[in-house]
């Protein structure tokens, strides 16, 4: 059976998934500010949250965007800064996804 993505389609649903991540899970979230677009990618192990913002690069033999390019990390042991990190650039309406 193929892997699915789960859509998150609220913030209050991502602050209860961001919250309740298993160490084999993870989020990503589209996002873009006034520049380029980017993806959000939000993993927890122990208590500690990491949020990476990797740019979204175009590769033409997949056909599809993918994680490239310039790279910032940020570690928190707090949700909701994790969530504040992660809504700063995130797309409207939310394009969130389990995996």
């Amino acid at each position: 059976k193929p892997y699915r993505e789960k859509l998150i389609r609220s913030v209050s649903e991502l602050r209860k998934i961001i919250q309740s991540l298993d160490s084999d899970e993870g989020i990503r979230v589209n996002s873009a500010h006034e520049g380029p677009k980017f993806f959000t990618f939000v993993t927890k192990k122990g208590g500690s949250f990491t949020v990476n913002t990797a740019e979204r690069v175009y590769d033409k033999s997949l056909k599809a965007y993918v994680p490239g390019g310039e790279e910032t990390w940020f570690y928190t042991s707090d949700i909701e800064e994790a969530l504040t990190k992660v809504m700063k650039g995130a797309e409207r309406p939310l394009r969130a996804y389990l995996y």
